[in-house]
């Protein structure tokens, strides 16, 4: 990436994650993404984690819908006030 850094949002493609560049790029991966497994799975068999998986994103969807329109320093504050939370206790909750 020719010695750039930062965060870089991608889908579940497995290639995107050698591009590390000595630990200054971070891989974001793509909530849509992550939704879609969710979703596939509890529509296989109903599973009630993955129903509290898709609540716990709808939750985060809900927030992105919310402040679309604002300020980038705004839509930065609102995700740290409000989804921050929001990822910690999902976060908890699959790592549990």
């Amino acid at each position: 990436m020719g010695g750039w850094s930062g965060t870089l949002l991608t889908d579940g493609y497995a290639a995107y994650r050698m591009l590390k560049n000595g630990g200054s790029i971070i891989n974001a991966g793509c909530w849509a993404h992550v939704r879609r497994d969710f979703a596939a799975l509890y529509k296989v068999n109903r599973d009630p984690h993955a129903g509290m998986a898709l609540k716990m994103i709808h939750g985060l969807y809900s927030l992105e819908k919310k402040i679309r329109h604002r300020s980038p320093e705004k839509i930065r504050q609102w995700r740290q006030r409000y989804a921050r939370p929001q990822l910690d206790t999902l976060w908890s909750w699959l790592t549990a």
